[in-house]
């Protein structure tokens, strides 16, 4: 990451973190396209009314995983083995016990927030059953997490995608078990995902008790480190928050898509996940971003930062592009996999349709993004996507939308969006570069001195 020619080193980082996303994306994926081919819409908006809840909680998680990320990169750049590790099991002790009370809360309070999402009457009971069981993997959730998260600031992302080939194979098979063999409907789509989830985090925690060095992993060394807690929390909390609130502006949109009806809700559930696979290919280099700046942070290297920002750039837009055409001429092909209801198929892609206008600048706005999360400066971020995204979006939906009542001017909303962010997070980018190029300078005037 310190040293080499950027763009191999780049694309070696990010397939396998791209790979993972898509794995785990196919956890619900693959739930709404048993349930929407061998079970019915009705069920499939059901699951589809829960995404933002479950993507609220679930990127809240990862977002506060990138505070390790960092934290063992900048520590393995600068050779702090001990720090890295007591960063380590400091992060695994509090988020476990963070997981347990967020899942609680969300577990018991599953059907009041689905009411006021104004999730449609016939598919509340479903939508309820869906969320309770996916939740109870709630801790198994943070522990796979975490622990990828620490094995790609150390460098590997082979091994969290070997992990996620294994649990996500196991939950193709039971999925089709319980539903197909079982008739469970949504409790047996939301039981194949957690039961594997907790598989993945068992064998992540499995590899770090082998591991030897900084990512040794020992239940006897559990505890809360302050400093290196504060030092997490610094870097992860805002960028958790910063993901919280893009996906509470998403919730708020969620709310409106749900007045439309079931068959609306269902056509636009179905264009969310794929927008999510478009997504992670852009979030994923934004990612390998992060890790590579957080080295060379460490390591003092300044001059690398900006390379590894603008081969980033050239990077994603190259492949998000190609990629947004591809998908945009096989759009309706793409639905037909989820659900076989025309109308259904055809709403979709003309919601997808309006994402791919702006997938190249999501492109750009997530390299940005990562590399101000390598600085380690994440409050930074978390300011400019307040700002650029959530305000904007909650703007659009009340002022805006309400004025046309169009499920396409929701859509219309998150390219918009795009947008603002970027143009923010830019001038924060800016910011965080001139920081680190201070406390570089001072650090090397010291150890001079």
């Amino acid at each position: 990451m310190c040293n080499g020619p950027l763009v191999q080193g780049l694309l070696l980082f990010t397939i396998p973190v791209i790979l993972t996303g898509i794995l785990q994306l196919l956890y619900n994926a693959i739930d709404m396209v048993v349930i929407g081919r061998y079970v019915g819409s009705q069920s499939l908006a059901a699951v589809g009314s829960t995404t933002n809840v479950l993507k609220l909680f679930t990127n809240f998680i990862i977002a506060l995983s990138v505070g390790l990320n960092v934290l063992i990169a900048q520590h393995r750049g600068a050779g702090e083995d001990k720090e890295a590790n007591e960063a380590l099991h400091t992060s695994f002790f509090s988020g476990f016990i963070l997981s347990l009370f967020l899942g609680g809360c969300l577990f018991v309070f599953a059907r009041p927030i689905l009411v006021q999402m104004n999730t449609p009457a016939d598919v509340l009971g479903k939508a309820v059953v869906y969320l309770r069981i996916y939740i109870v993997g709630a801790p198994a959730l943070l522990i796979y997490n975490f622990g990828a998260a620490a094995l790609r600031g150390y460098g590997d992302t082979r091994r969290p995608l070997q992990f996620l080939m294994i649990s996500g194979l196991l939950h193709v098979i039971l999925n089709l078990l319980f539903v197909l063999m079982f008739n469970m409907d949504v409790a047996g789509v939301a039981w194949a995902t957690t039961i594997s989830q907790y598989v993945s985090a068992f064998m992540v925690i499995a590899c770090l008790m082998k591991m030897d060095g900084i990512l040794h992993f020992s239940l006897r060394r559990l505890k809360i480190n302050k400093v290196e807690l504060g030092r997490v929390a610094g870097i992860g909390f805002p960028s958790a928050v910063q993901t919280s609130m893009f996906s509470i502006s998403n919730v708020i949109i969620q709310a409106a898509v749900n007045a439309f009806g079931s068959t609306v809700v269902a056509a636009w559930a179905a264009a969310d996940n794929v927008d999510g696979f478009m997504c992670i290919v852009v979030i994923s280099i934004g990612q390998a971003v992060t890790a590579f700046v957080g080295q060379n942070v460490g390591a003092k290297n300044y001059g690398r930062i900006r390379k590894i920002m603008t081969t980033g750039m050239w990077m994603t837009v190259s492949i998000i592009v190609l990629m947004s055409i591809l998908a945009y001429l096989s759009r309706r092909l793409i639905f037909g996999i989820y659900v076989t209801n025309p109308e259904v198929i055809s709403l979709s892609a003309q919601i997808f349709a309006i994402y791919c206008m702006g997938y190249f600048i999501l492109g750009i706005e997530q390299v940005v993004v990562g590399t101000i999360q390598g600085t380690g400066y994440t409050y930074i971020s978390m300011v400019a996507s307040v700002f650029g995204a959530c305000v904007p979006r909650v703007i659009w939906v009340y002022a805006i939308c309400a004025q046309f009542h169009s499920v396409l001017m929701l859509a219309i909303g998150y390219p918009m969006s795009w947008f603002v962010v970027l143009l923010l997070q830019s001038v924060g980018c800016v910011i965080a570069l001139r920081k680190v190029k201070s406390d570089i300078d001072s650090r090397l005037v010291i150890a001079e001195v």
